[in-house]
């Protein structure tokens, strides 16, 4: 989970399981903002503008992983149109459904974070 102010963003923190980490951090690198990019929102709060190891700012990044989730299940689509004469009708259709479904929620959840996102850009 992401949260986000006008000043940047950071993810919620997952407490871990006593004596079970699955990434370590030297003391040090935390203040510096170092680690994977994966895990730099769990452990800080950054601007916006902060720079990842991609060269891409963080918003830049929220914003092409959403449109990244949209074009991924538009190409789930297509990879699965092109199934339908190996298939039997009523589960290639049920699975179409689906997919379009999701399709329909890729859509709605990529607009609602962007604009949420957005709004504190402006």
């Amino acid at each position: 989970m992401i949260s986000g102010d006008r000043h940047g963003t950071r993810g919620f923190r997952i407490p871990r399981p006593s004596g079970f980490n699955f990434y370590e951090f030297e003391a040090g690198s935390l203040g510096g903002r170092t680690g994977p990019d994966e895990l730099l929102l769990f452990m800080h709060h950054v601007p916006y503008s902060h720079q990842l190891h991609s060269g891409k700012t963080v918003i830049q990044h929220i914003y092409n992983s959403h449109n990244q989730g949209v074009k991924n299940v538009e190409n789930y689509i297509s990879e699965w149109e092109k199934l339908k004469d190996l298939i039997d009708g009523e589960r290639y259709n049920h699975t179409l459904d689906q997919l379009t479904g999701q399709l329909d929620y890729a859509r709605v959840w990529r607009d609602s974070i962007n604009n949420f996102f957005m709004n504190f850009q402006e």
